[in-house]
């Protein structure tokens, strides 16, 4: 109950600060940069991501699945929310160095580290190093206070979302086991991406699977490095996935050959 005690305002806090209804200088400024196209709904986003990225990792999860379903929401709503995958705050330099020192405990193997993030999401950040050997490499490294945070949010949502399945008549039978799944499949999800050695083992996994594919290289995984909180691999040159699908208009055979390999790779792993 405390959990839930402790959610609940904030989250109504940064509802009425950021506001559901788009502020009139927040429009201004979207019609000053964008024209009136779709204008309600794009502040309307810019309002959901703020309220996201205020009130915790949970909200900014389901901010970012809600990200991926324009058959439910706006289209202009959902390219808005797509800015919870990659424009949350930078952890501060205290926070850095407290997690750089929880990370490496025995001490930093780089001889190079860039304290600028090149990528800021919910879960981690992402810096560009270099190993005492001279090898360039991309170091992931999870928020710190993460996992205590998560567990909060959690609490707070199986306990909130037990009182919604309570009451009679609210939601039918199917409609109970179904939110009550989702909540726990969140959790679950949650608590896996924390941990990065999760990730460390899907790389070499994908790495040992692709290995005789030449159209595809996977990242090298310094495992001596990696740790629960921190992921040190192979840094590799090129453009993210979504720069396809940015040009897919203007490059139609560039985006189709990425979603036929991308096909392929799906069903050999399926059959």
């Amino acid at each position: 109950m405390a959990d839930a005690a402790l959610v609940a305002p904030r989250l109504a806090f940064n509802a009425a600060r950021y506001g559901l209804l788009p502020a009139p200088a927040s429009a201004a400024l979207v019609l000053l940069r964008e024209g009136l196209s779709e204008l309600p709904w794009k502040a309307i986003g810019d309002a959901l991501v703020r309220i996201a990225q205020s009130s915790g990792p949970l909200t900014t999860k389901l901010g970012q699945v809600l990200a991926t379903r324009s058959d439910i929401l706006p289209e202009a709503v959902c390219v808005r929310l797509e800015a919870l995958y990659t424009r949350q705050p930078p952890m501060r330099g205290r926070q850095l160095a407290t997690t750089l020192r929880v990370a490496f405990p025995h001490g930093l193997p780089f001889r190079k580290f860039d304290p600028r993030p090149i990528a800021v999401g919910s879960i981690a950040q992402v810096h560009r190093a270099e190993l005492k050997s001279g090898t360039h490499v991309i170091v992931k490294l999870v928020r710190p206070g993460l996992q205590r945070e998560i567990d909060r949010d959690l609490n707070a949502a199986e306990l909130l979302c037990g009182l919604v399945l309570t009451l009679p008549g609210l939601t039918s039978k199917t409609t109970r086991r179904a939110l009550s799944n989702a909540v726990r499949d969140l959790g679950a999800a949650l608590r896996a991406e924390v941990d990065l050695r999760r990730e460390a083992q899907s790389l070499d996994d994908f790495g040992r699977r692709l290995r005789g594919n030449p159209r595809v290289r996977v990242p090298r995984v310094y495992r001596e490095c990696c740790s629960a909180r921190a992921l040190v691999m192979e840094e590799l040159v090129g453009e993210p996935l979504s720069a396809y699908r940015a040009r897919a208009k203007t490059d139609p055979d560039a985006a189709r050959r990425v979603a036929d390999l991308a096909f392929k790779e799906i069903l050999k792993q399926v059959f």
